[in-house]
């Protein structure tokens, strides 16, 4: 690997990882623990969040968390098309694009109308959590480059860090998951 597409590969990581790790903060729904990247084999990243349970909750405190679940994962790769001109790896949004998609059956909740995966109305729910995931990237572009740049300098943050890096950044959010 040349050193220019290192160093482009893993920007858009640091970019793409922050887009997670910013709509995580701004719904509040998980907890989030860490987020690295590393140059090994591959340029990767990980987030690290204490996703919520759905087990006692309403369905519609359910379906609310789900959204919120959804969004989030939608808003790495949301985040990269944003900040730049080529997605960094199809086979990695792709990986996002599909846990999103399989969020409300793993969570035994479908979106109201539905009745099973993969009908219109599971699909325009699909659909409008990632509108929503760019949406919320664009609203919180200040809080995402803030983080990238700082998650590219170190490698790694922890949850303090990262909100000391994006508190003072966060724009008041006007998304709301559904």
């Amino acid at each position: 690997m040349s050193p220019e597409y290192v160093q482009e590969r893993t920007r858009q990581v640091a970019y793409h990882e922050a887009g997670h790790v910013v709509a995580i903060i701004v719904f509040g729904v998980e907890t989030i623990g860490r987020v690295y990247i590393e140059e090994e084999d591959d340029i990767c990243g990980q987030t690290f969040s204490l996703k919520p349970s759905t087990d006692s909750v309403s369905p519609e405190e359910a379906l609310r968390i789900v959204a919120c679940l959804m969004v989030s994962t939608f808003a790495g790769p949301a985040a990269e098309r944003l900040f730049f001109t080529t997605l960094s790896r199809e086979d990695h949004c792709e990986s996002d694009y599909s846990r999103a998609r399989s969020l409300p059956e793993e969570h035994n909740t479908l979106p109201p109308g539905s009745r099973q995966v993969g009908d219109q109305k599971y699909d325009e729910f699909v659909a409008i959590t990632s509108s929503k995931a760019d949406l919320l990237v664009r609203e919180q572009q200040e809080a995402i480059s803030s983080l990238a740049e700082a998650l590219l300098l170190r490698r790694e943050l922890n949850s303090k860090e990262i909100e000391e890096c994006v508190r003072p950044h966060l724009v008041g959010a006007r998304i709301v998951p559904l």
